[in-house]
């Protein structure tokens, strides 16, 4: 009875090692077909919407109520409002038709949104939520508070999904090879030899799984140095009444830039030999006609922010630059007037589309797109008056260079 014991386990590793080593050889095997290969990962979406969409416990420090599913990061009366049409903007989301971002309308409901805070905390914001202006410091201070928070919530909630897709995936996979093994053995030798096969432990290489391990392992780096460096400090001087460990700097424009923003980026500043990586917080909040372009880092970086502004705070053209850019490089949490969109050349709203999803730039490129048409000829044509020739050779080149990119993505021009 032993003999034949030994012999069973050794046709079973023969056939696990088998199958294993297939899988190992293509990691796709483990699908049926395409159809099954998509709808495993359309199954992911879906967990993503339940996750998206539901409450979770307020982000303001030792509070423990439930959260409403819709706080708004950018004010809806305000600001969003403010460049809506027909209560919609445009804004980045995945497309599952095509497999990456398109600019989709969306109404102001949902505009911005997130489940952040409880009703009680809401009411944080009231001072300035529906003014179209901000009339105090505290203001800036809370606005930037409440895109930390978003930050912050929605790396948690990414982290929860792919620790959700990694069980899963490991579940799907294990009962797959399981279901391989029995096929290849057979159910005539299971039955006979009384073998009933629960579960498995696969300690070879799975890429996918690997893939997605380094993903959580970055994202919980990520929420722990953000969680300390943002969200940590900009409570401490909020329950202090102080401005000590978050620096913010806010431009005042007198005219409307047609984007609401509220997002998180980096730059690298040279110095000699010493390169620096800046993380700071940003955000674009237009009115009817006017904007605030706010930035907002670690007091450590404060020097460096202020540079960072000053390098694009020359002249209005430098600062729809510097927005674009962020637009593009920096964070994809926007949304724009409608109409915007419209005069944009479809070959370079294709472009504008990639370099959003490319992430290999960041917010210290020069933006090589134009997004603002209307507001860029506006702001070009006030300097028709001025000759070229007096202007110095960097910002002359600079205009030049600005002409060009508008001419490429207007859609009136053949």
């Amino acid at each position: 009875m032993k003999e034949q014991q030994k012999e069973n386990i050794a046709i079973l590793n023969k056939v696990f090692e088998e199958v294993t080593n297939s899988f190992i050889e293509d990691q796709d095997s483990i699908f049926f077909d395409i159809a099954e290969r998509n709808k495993n990962r359309y199954k992911e979406l879906e967990r993503k919407l339940k996750i998206w969409n539901a409450s979770r416990q307020c982000i303001v420090r030792n509070c423990n109520k439930k959260s409403i599913v819709n706080s708004h990061t950018i004010q809806k009366k305000g600001s969003l409002y403010a460049i809506s049409e027909a209560n919609h903007l445009l804004t980045p989301l995945f497309d599952t038709r095509i497999e990456g971002l398109s600019l989709k309308r969306v109404g102001l409901n949902r505009a911005s949104t997130f489940p952040g805070f409880c009703i009680q905390h809401e009411n944080m914001f009231q001072a300035f939520e529906n003014k179209d202006k901000f009339e105090y410091d505290e203001d800036f201070q809370l606005q930037v508070f409440r895109t930390i928070s978003r930050e912050l919530v929605i790396k948690q909630m990414i982290l929860e999904q792919y620790e959700k897709m990694l069980e899963n995936y490991i579940d799907f996979r294990n009962q797959k090879l399981i279901a391989l093994i029995k096929e290849r053995i057979g159910n005539k030798f299971l039955r006979e030899n009384d073998i009933n096969i629960k579960s498995l432990s696969f300690g070879n290489i799975d890429v996918r799984e690997e893939q997605i391990k380094k993903q959580i392992k970055n994202f919980n780096e990520d929420i722990c140095s953000f969680e300390f460096e943002f969200y940590t400090a900009i409570c401490n001087d909020i329950e202090k009444g102080t401005v000590d460990e978050i620096s913010i700097k806010v431009l005042h424009l007198d005219f409307q830039i047609p984007v609401s923003l509220a997002g998180r980026g980096n730059f690298h500043w040279n110095e000699g030999s010493h390169v620096s990586n800046i993380e700071i917080v940003f955000l674009v909040l237009p009115f009817s006609n006017h904007t605030y372009i706010i930035g907002a880092t670690p007091k450590k970086h404060k020097l460096y922010l202020e540079k960072y502004f000053n390098s694009f705070s020359r002249h209005p053209l430098t600062l729809l630059v510097m927005v674009e850019g962020w637009m593009l490089y920096g964070s994809d949490h926007w949304f724009l007037k409608p109409s915007v969109w419209g005069k944009i050349k479809p070959e370079m709203q294709k472009n504008i589309i990639r370099a959003v999803e490319n992430i290999e730039k960041d917010i210290g490129f020069i933006c090589v797109f134009s997004v603002f048409n209307d507001l860029r000829e506006s702001i070009l044509t006030k300097l028709v008056d001025i000759n070229l020739d007096e202007l110095t050779p960097s910002f002359k080149m600079f205009v030049i260079n600005e002409k060009d990119k508008l001419y490429k993505s207007l859609k009136c021009v053949t």
